[in-house]
């Protein structure tokens, strides 16, 4: 039940309880009602539900039908709620509700009273409307329920408002719902019962924790029957260790009681087993709880190894037991495989099959299978692994299986003395194929996997040298993978458990890989045509000319089918192209920014070791040589001595002019310094104008210096 602070108590009473029960009565069932006999519920509702039952909080609609997809109407869950959290006061005051029938006034009175409930008017509480999944929420997580707490923050179902927040992201981050899907709660759908049963569930598996006592009168209880269960030695012992542990208590003494029981019930069968003079007392004293692997054909061997010896405990007389299981069975084993050699494997090296006596071959079959048949199934015989029944069995459904497709699938195929009844032989086979039959060798085949083998290992082979006379251009990928698919791979696994081919499988598969390589180089080749052909469409898109060397070196290459010659070729135009292009951008650039850009890829680097505010600047000034049609540059790379020129040129180039400013140290000085930046806004002024300027340049000039023309021309 609901275990939690305020119920730690019942909790406690109820264990204590259960105990007692199972004292007087451990077989006793909690609950008339089975859950096994509902047919409406799934392994989803089945523990949920099964809590419910068995804890007498509900039952079904009828006896075979819980109602799993029906709704539930707030009486009915009130009173399940109520009995769940163990409130049935019958001094709580009437809850005022007027629509609350006989049946549902205590629940709705107590739950009422315990702040778990409220109506949905002073008067009216709703006892038949169906129950909402928002007001079980809200009920679920009140403190004198099951006090959940949740963080509305983290709260993503878009259809919870604040007042459900809390008590919603309480029952999520509890793990008692995660909503009717990744965006919805269903706040305000009807609950389904099974739905009802699975969240008062897991509230109640909410748990709080359990005290030392508790816990070691829990398990102590449990070792209990975990010993009235085995009646072995070693689970008594530590039975009665943990209850000597417990403290003095009714509980202990029940206990106590059934240890006692238990050692009493172990030391009647010690009895009965050294008391018994005949092999029906002793074999009922030994087949019961707790020895085990006792077997009736052994009854006469149990008598003779135990007859006459003075047990103390159950453990001497398993250990009796089991030396004679060892011994009988093991021979049993050892009769069984000798039954089984004389069970013709067809598939073995030295097998006989010149004649086949089927008559002889069943009986010798219905003989092994008489002897495996003895052994118990569980029976691991010697170093094996699995049972020996288990081994034998398989070993002998296989030659059964071998022997009879030989004789009714392999020997018609060996024995066919024409194409026409070859091919009737062949029926049940895949992948046969008629034009392949003069290739097909079966000797010495004796299962039917090998004959698939052969059938399906000489079509790949004749398939793959027949793909040889395919001329280049009809070679394909689909077909490659083909002859790929058709290669049987029967070899050993590798160390990752994969199949591997088998040399010939193997010599196979080179040869495809040929014919891959082929492939390959053709695509390669082709590739490399129509890169070099879109290269020459580039050439001539950038303004060269199909009479070019560059563009001609191409044509030639292609024409030869020199593909080495046609890379280094392509390589060459393509770099041409590109510095045309390149050269094209940088002469018709149309902002500084742009040109700024282009300049930089020059890699100048008086140029590039400029800052960005002082390339810009200079692209600025330089756009005007650069996209000057009378320039007449040859290429980049003059436009690249320019443009370092332009920066570094002594008396004139940029930099020098900026250091004529900032080196200048009277106005004088800093007037012709601005003189020789022929700014036009400078030079128009009168003489005294030009001085007052050069004084408030050389006045506001920066401790670092200015770093661009800009930022002299900005004082005046």
């Amino acid at each position: 039940m609901a275990y939690n602070q305020n119920y730690k108590k019942f909790v406690t009473t109820a264990a204590t309880a259960t105990l007692v029960a199972s004292a007087v009565a451990p077989a006793a069932a909690a609950n008339e009602v089975s859950t096994a006999s509902f047919t409406d519920v799934s392994d989803r509702y089945s523990e949920a539900v099964n809590y419910l039952v068995e804890n007498n909080l509900t039952s079904g609609l009828t006896e075979s039908k819980f109602g799993v997809s029906e709704t539930i109407k707030r009486g009915d869950a009130a009173i399940i709620l109520a009995r769940a959290l163990e409130l049935q006061n019958e001094d709580a005051p009437a809850s005022g509700f007027s629509d609350v029938p006989e049946r549902g006034a205590l629940a709705i009175n107590s739950l009422k009273e315990a702040g778990v409930i409220n109506g949905k008017s002073a008067t009216n509480f709703g006892f038949n409307d169906e129950i909402t999944r928002g007001e079980m929420a809200l009920i679920l997580t009140k403190a004198n329920a099951y006090a959940l707490e949740g963080d509305a923050d983290n709260m993503t179902f878009t259809d919870v408002n604040s007042r459900y927040a809390e008590a919603v992201a309480a029952l999520v981050e509890a793990g008692i719902t995660q909503g009717t899907s990744e965006t919805q709660f269903g706040t305000n759908n009807s609950i389904k019962r099974g739905d009802f049963a699975i969240f008062v569930y897991r509230a109640e598996m909410q748990d709080t924790e359990e005290t030392e006592e508790e816990a070691a009168l829990r398990i102590a209880g449990e070792a209990v029957v975990t010993a009235e269960s085995s009646l072995l030695a070693e689970d008594v012992a530590a039975a009665a260790e943990l209850v000597a542990a417990l403290p003095a208590s009714d509980d202990k003494t029940l206990l106590e009681a059934r240890v006692a029981d238990v050692e009493e019930q172990i030391a009647d069968i010690i009895s009965d087993v050294n008391d018994a003079t005949t092999q029906l007392t002793l074999f009922r004293a030994i087949n019961q709880t707790p020895f085990t692997g006792v077997y009736d054909d052994y009854i006469a061997e149990y008598f003779t190894a135990l007859e006459g010896t003075d047990f103390q405990t159950t453990a001497e007389i398993q250990t009796a037991i089991d030396a004679v299981n060892t011994v009988q069975l093991e021979a049993d084993v050892t009769a069984a495989e000798d039954a089984l050699a004389l069970v013709l494997d067809v598939t073995a090296d030295d097998a006989d099959l010149s004649s086949l006596d089927e008559n002889a071959f069943n009986d010798a079959v219905e003989a092994a299978q008489e002897a495996i048949d003895v052994l118990p199934a569980d029976f691991v015989s010697g170093d094996d692994e699995e049972p020996a029944a288990a081994l034998l069995q398989a070993e002998l459904d296989e030659r059964v299986e071998n022997f009879n497709n030989y004789v009714n699938v392999v020997w018609p195929i060996l024995n066919a003395s024409n194409d026409l009844e070859l091919v009737e032989a062949l029926a049940s086979f895949d992948n046969v194929e008629e034009y392949n039959l003069d290739e097909y060798d079966f000797t010495g085949a004796v299962t039917v996997e090998e004959i698939q083998y052969e059938i399906d290992f000489s079509n790949a082979e004749v398939a793959v040298n027949a793909y040889a006379s395919t001329a280049d251009e009809d070679i394909t990928q689909e077909d490659i993978d083909a002859l790929v698919a058709m290669v049987p791979m029967t070899g050993v696994l590798n160390e990752n458990e994969e199949p591997t081919y088998t040399t010939e499988e193997a010599a196979l598969i080179s040869i495809i890989d040929g014919y891959q390589a082929k492939l390959d180089e053709l695509n390669a080749n082709a590739t490399a045509i129509a890169e070099a052909e879109a290269a020459q469409e580039a050439y001539l898109a950038a303004g060269g000319l199909e009479e070019d060397a560059l563009y001609v070196a191409v044509t030639d290459a292609i024409t030869a089918e020199d593909f080495t010659a046609l890379e280094t070729a392509t390589e060459a135009l393509v770099a041409e192209t590109e510095a045309m292009i390149f050269f094209t951008d940088l002469t018709t650039a149309e902002t500084a920014e742009e040109l700024e850009a282009l300049l930089v890829e020059l890699e100048v680097a008086d140029y590039n070791g400029l800052t960005s505010a002082q390339r810009l600047e200079v692209a600025e000034r330089f756009l005007p040589v650069v996209t000057d049609k009378e320039a007449n540059f040859a290429d980049a790379d003059a436009i690249a001595v320019d443009l370092a020129a332009f920066v570094t040129t002594e008396g004139t180039g940029y930099l020098e002019l900026i250091a004529a400013v900032n080196g200048a140290t009277s106005i004088t000085a800093t007037r012709d310094a601005l003189a020789a930046l022929e700014i036009e806004a400078f030079d128009s002024l009168s003489a005294s104008a030009k001085l007052d300027a050069a004084e408030v340049v050389l006045d506001n000039k920066p401790e670092e210096g200015y770093e661009t023309i800009a930022d002299i021309t900005a004082n005046f």
